[in-house]
């Protein structure tokens, strides 16, 4: 039997069929169909003589498709009936360039460096046009960034094109018929938006889901399966930060980091297509981190190569579970309305629910604040609220977690800076230090105070070159560090 798989050819796909083979009765025909199953018998039919097996080349006619991913669905039938559908993940090519185009590269997510990505076996032109066979092998279920470039004959390497997809793998013991996606809040099953299948006990491949709706932060993207049965399974979630963010020059980088901001140039890249509006799904792993109040950082740079400003969301991850179901999660701030009462978060029902919560603060006042939160027992009991105490300051718009209202805190803004930053400080008393240190920890600048529990100084940076510097602020009992941008 020849091999699965593809062979790349200008304009058009030619496939090595799969191998289809009846055991009780002949193949007497053949369909296929590409992105979206229009339905058992209305596919694009094959032209075959019925066999007990049929393996041989056929060629397919992709010359109207848009460049990006795609996948083929490709089925047979018996006397019995249709048989299951078969489904192949693809990229559709078509770059040009004023040189020859000598390599073409991919990857997803994460870039290994120009050259060191999967090649692509192509024969040098000014224009690239076809179909070639992408591998996914240990690409994990949620979303994702496709990312390909080219390079020319000079040995420049081109802006990566990318397109974000969501990977789906998902089996049953029964065929899956229907499944269905919502982000945030659950419509009730079989009200969500459905994707787009083919009845089997296993569905695997890639598929475009977009959000033009909704606002930059962070959501739940949940997904589900309907067996023939009737029955739908339990959703499954990932968690995801949305982004859309412009500018007056291309944007050419975005990174994030959480809690801890390892200055500018640091943080954990996303692939972007240089652009003046980014549109992009970040997934973001949480399983490093306790359950808590925390910050995620995201910022972006332009192609004059200045950082924007740093663009920070304080989430409460929350975490429960346990045998019986969890139908609701609530929170509230300071005064506990009582079980029941507070501000709901939108869940579906599951044995365990993880979720990033932005929380509303803009009415608060400054000060000291408690965070309550609590989960839902499918029967309707509720479970024990789990608190979380932090501070909310009057110059600083995001949130600081502590454990207890002693706690000394530090804050340092503008960030990023230009030609001064303000250093304040609650909680700090007697002999204090303060330094500003390079990357490598050389200081910089050390200035000596004796405090009483609070601290506000302006240092004047002009000085200072371009680049990443710490602030940090020592006394006899505590150290507290800040990581600062010198525009």
């Amino acid at each position: 039997m020849k091999k699965n798989g593809f062979l790349y050819k200008t304009g058009i796909l030619w496939m090595c069929l799969f191998g289809f083979t009846a055991v009780y009765a002949q193949i007497e025909q053949m369909e296929y169909f590409v992105d979206n199953d229009p339905g058992w018998g209305n596919a694009t039919q094959l032209s075959i003589s019925p066999a007990d097996a049929i393996d041989t080349d056929v060629t397919l006619d992709f010359s109207d498709l848009t460049a990006g991913l795609h996948f083929l669905g490709i089925r047979a039938k018996t006397p019995d009936g249709w048989g299951i559908t078969r489904v192949k993940d693809f990229y559709y090519l078509n770059v040009a360039a004023d040189r020859q185009i000598t390599d073409i590269e991919y990857f997803i997510d994460a870039d290994p460096g120009g050259g060191n990505g999967i090649a692509v076996s192509i024969t040098p032109d000014t224009l690239i046009q076809g179909v070639f066979d992408i591998s996914l092998p240990n690409v994990p279920a949620g979303f994702h960034n496709f990312c390909i470039r080219a390079r020319t004959e000079n040995g420049d390497w081109g802006i990566l094109r990318i397109n974000k997809f969501f990977y789906l793998k998902t089996s049953a013991s029964n065929q899956i018929t229907n499944i269905e996606y919502f982000v945030d809040n659950d419509p009730g099953q079989g009200n969500g938006n459905a994707v787009s299948i083919s009845p089997d006990t296993l569905i695997q491949g890639t598929y475009d889901i977009s959000f033009p709706d909704l606002s930059t932060g962070f959501h739940n993207f949940a997904i589900r399966a309907k067996t023939l049965n009737g029955d739908w399974g339990m959703p499954r979630f990932n968690k995801f930060f949305y982004l859309k963010t412009s500018a007056s020059n291309k944007i050419t980088n975005v990174e994030y980091f959480l809690d801890e901001d390892p200055g500018a140039g640091s943080g954990t890249a996303i692939p972007v297509t240089p652009d003046t509006l980014i549109d992009a799904n970040i997934s973001v792993d949480f399983s490093a981190l306790e359950s808590g109040l925390h910050c995620f950082g995201i910022r972006s740079k332009t192609e004059n190569g200045d950082w924007g400003p740093l663009r920070t969301n304080r989430f409460f991850l929350y975490r429960s579970s346990g045998t019986d179901l969890i139908s609701g999660v609530e929170y509230y701030i300071d005064e506990d309305p009582g079980a029941g009462f507070a501000t709901a978060i939108p869940v579906a029902t599951a044995d365990s629910v993880e979720a990033a919560i932005d929380i509303d603060v803009s009415l608060l006042e400054p000060g000291y604040h408690t965070l309550g939160i609590r989960s839902q027992i499918d029967g309707g009991n509720w479970g024990p609220t789990t608190t979380q105490l932090f501070y909310k300051d009057d110059t600083y718009t995001s949130l600081i977690d502590v454990k207890s209202e002693d706690e000394m805190i530090l804050i340092v803004y503008p960030n990023p800076a230009t030609d001064y930053i303000n250093v304040k400080a609650l909680n700090v008393n007697g002999n204090a230090t303060l330094e500003i240190c390079d990357n490598a920890g050389k200081i910089l600048l050390t200035e000596k105070y004796i405090l009483s529990n609070t601290m506000l100084e302006k240092l004047n940076l002009s000085s200072f070159q371009s680049g990443n510097y710490i602030i940090r602020l020592q006394t006899e009992k505590h150290v507290k560090t800040i990581n600062v941008l010198k525009k």
